[in-house]
C-alpha cells in the first residue's frame, strides 16, 4: 500500500523511538527519520508558537521533500508517540482506500464533522494531528510541499502544521480520508511540541 513508511523522531529522545518500535511490535517496517529540533533550529520571529511546533513543522516538511526527492508515490508518516490498536495490522491490510485519496489519517481528531465514506473510512473536512497519516501521489506531495513553504503570508491559521493542513482540507483542495474508528492514538509522555506532559489519547 505504501512505497515508504517512516517514523519521525528526535535524536535526543531515543526513549521515544524505542517505545514506538516496542508498540509497533514488528507489524510494519518503519524507517527512522531524523526530526528537526526546534531547540537548535530556532524559529523565525514571525513564528507565533513554540520552537517545538516549529521543529515538528520543519520535520514533516523535510519528509515530504524526501519523498519527492526519491520519487515515490506514497508514504506513511508516523511520529514516535503513535500507538496502535491490537488488530492494527489486520485493520490496515483490510482498508479499501478510495481511488481519489490523497491524504489518509490512521489517527487524529476531526475538527469538522466527517462525511460518510466506504466501509471503515470517512471523508475528512478538517482533520487535526500528525502522528499517523499517509500521502498518496506526486501531485499531493507537491501541493503539500508548496503549502508548507515558510512564508508568513501563508500561515494565517494557528502556527501548527496540523492546523495548516486543515486549511487545505476545509477548502477541499486535497482529498482527505480517515479510518473509522481510529487505529492509531498518541502515547503519554512529555510532548516535544509543547514541552508539557500529556496523557495517552485517541479521539
Amino acid at each position: 500500500m505504501f512505497d515508504r513508511v517512516v517514523v519521525i523522531s528526535l535524536a535526543r529522545r531515543p526513549d521515544r523511538l524505542a517505545g514506538f518500535y516496542e508498540r509497533l511490535d514488528g507489524r510494519l517496517a518503519a524507517l527512522p527519520y531524523p526530526a528537526i529540533d526546534g531547540q537548535e533550529d530556532r524559529p523565525p520571529t514571525w513564528w507565533a508558537t513554540t520552537p517545538g511546533a516549529w521543529g515538528c513543522y520543519q520535520s514533516h516538511r523535510a519528509v515530504i521533500d524526501y519523498a519527492l526527492a526519491i520519487d515515490i508515490e506514497s508514504i506513511l508518516i508516523f511520529e514516535d508517540d503513535a500507538t496502535f490498536v491490537p488488530d492494527f495490522a489486520e485493520r490496515l491490510a483490510g482498508l479499501e482506500v478510495p481511488a481519489d485519496c490523497q491524504m489518509l489519517y490512521l489517527g487524529g481528531q476531526h475538527l469538522a464533522r466527517a462525511e460518510p465514506g466506504p466501509p471503515g473510512i470517512v471523508r475528512g473536512r478538517n482533520v487535526n494531528r500528525t502522528h499517523a497519516y499517509a500521502i498518496f501521489g506526486r501531485p499531493a506531495l507537491e501541493l503539500l510541499r508548496d503549502h508548507l513553504r515558510p512564508d508568513p503570508a501563508l500561515w494565517t491559521a494557528r502556527h501548527h502544521i496540523d492546523h495548516h493542513f486543515g486549511i487545505l482540507h476545509w477548502k477541499r483542495r486535497i482529498a482527505v480520508y480517515a479510518v473509522s474508528p481510529w487505529i492509531c492514538g498518541q502515547a503519554d509522555g512529555v510532548s516535544d511540541v509543547s514541552g508539557r506532559k500529556v496523557r495517552a489519547r485517541s479521539w
